[in-house]
């Protein structure tokens, strides 16, 4: 399926404390010959490898409202942990909101750095990050502020610190 980048489609420029996040739909990586590396800290590098013509699209976000979001479970079946990206794209727009309805029927990787300066990576080569949006996000007084955005990823292990390779 085709995607364009966000950031293509309606660029936002010269917003106080925007970043990007870097995403792309599983599909587009050669799994043969991707990895991800983990170590007994649960610290790991990615060495991702994308099929022809594809690389990593851009998500422009407000940087005080990404956030992750991370919880653990044991159960007989042994640990599960849930991640959450949470961004704010700061504008509403048409446009936006159809690829972005294009994106919830796809799963992906995601790379982003956090304000604390961690990188992490949703997702994995068997299972990536699912995506959602609500296009009326609204800030404390309840003034809509931009669509939220979400990418969950659910996985066996605790894995959120990243080392792009």
């Amino acid at each position: 399926m085709p995607l364009t980048s966000i950031d293509e489609i309606c660029p936002v420029r010269n917003v106080a404390g925007l970043t990007k996040i870097r995403y792309a739909p599983l599909i587009w990586f050669n799994r043969s010959v991707s990895v991800i590396l983990v170590n007994s800290n649960y610290r790991y590098g990615a060495g991702l490898v994308f099929n022809s013509g594809k690389t990593w699209l851009e998500f422009p976000a407000k940087m005080d409202t990404k956030s992750l979001k991370n919880s653990g479970e044991k159960s007989d079946q042994g640990a599960a942990y849930g991640y959450i990206l949470d961004a704010v794209y700061p504008t509403i727009n048409e446009e936006v909101i159809a690829e972005m309805n294009k994106m919830t029927r796809l799963e992906f990787m995601v790379h982003a750095v956090l304000p604390s300066k961690q990188e992490i990576l949703l997702g994995s080569m068997t299972r990536g990050a699912d995506f959602s949006f609500s296009s009326d996000t609204k800030d404390a007084l309840g003034n809509t502020i931009g669509i939220g955005v979400s990418w969950r990823w659910d996985s066996p292990k605790g894995i959120i610190n990243a080392q792009m390779l």
